[in-house]
């Protein structure tokens, strides 16, 4: 039966197993070592392998033979599964990237058949990529911080039956798109950017402008390029 999250065997002394054991495997228990339960068979009762099982087991001392139908924890495999999109309008979906953990494998968009590993093919703009199967959420994750050093966890994500674990994007900043870019710097820029700013301070003025994005979680893209145009501008 099962009894506070744990399971126990009825009609023996055995009190808890985490994990199924091998036919044949014996067992100490209780107080006396001498006393043994022996497991005779097991058969599964779920066509979808969802753990749960028709167990046989042999009492050490009589013989006697009883059957007890348990769930046994499964532990469900995860999938690293990478999405970037390679589309023209990178400025748009500039941190749409992610990576994911999954107990859903990923699918080769034309054939549909599991991918563990690679690329899995291209589609509206979208490139898929599985990277490896995993025996727990806990070891994928190990793996992310492993592989996407500065991958960072975000919690708002869309998780359609309940099959994504975890979301991550590349980097340990939300990039900043143009747009975005140029209002962060805009009041610096008018300040500090005239027509005889050189490239060495442009480059200063930048650090500068990043640092700040930093404190507030953001990295800056094309900030650079920005100021030099502006300068440029002045010039003329």
């Amino acid at each position: 039966m099962i009894k506070n999250g744990k399971f126990y065997f009825e009609g023996s002394y055995i009190e808890e197993y985490v994990e199924l054991p091998n036919v044949g495997q014996s067992w100490k228990h209780g107080q006396n070592e001498i006393t043994k339960t022996e497991l005779v068979s097991v058969v599964s009762h779920d066509q979808y392998d969802r753990g749960i099982y028709d167990i046989t087991i042999k009492d050490g001392d009589d013989g006697r033979e009883t059957v007890e139908r348990i769930a046994v924890p499964h532990k469900e495999k995860c999938y690293i599964i990478e999405e970037n999109y390679v589309g023209p309008n990178q400025d748009q979906h500039i941190d749409d990237d992610v990576i994911k953990i999954s107990t859903d494998p990923a699918r080769k968009n034309m054939s549909k058949e599991i991918c563990l590993d690679g690329w899995c093919g291209t589609t509206d703009d979208w490139a898929v990529y599985a990277r490896g199967e995993y025996e727990s959420v806990e070891a994928a994750r190990e793996h992310i911080k492993e592989t996407y050093k500065d991958a960072r966890e975000i919690d708002d994500f869309y998780d359609e039956g309940g099959l994504i674990k975890a979301v991550y994007k590349p980097g340990k900043y939300e990039p900043l798109c143009k747009e975005a870019t140029g209002n962060f710097i805009y009041d610096s820029l008018k300040e500090s950017v005239n027509a005889s700013t050189t490239d060495a301070e442009i480059s200063a003025l930048v650090d500068d402008w990043e640092a700040a994005a930093h404190e507030e979680g953001y990295t800056l893209t094309g900030a650079y390029d920005m100021a030099v145009a502006y300068r440029d501008v002045l010039q003329e």
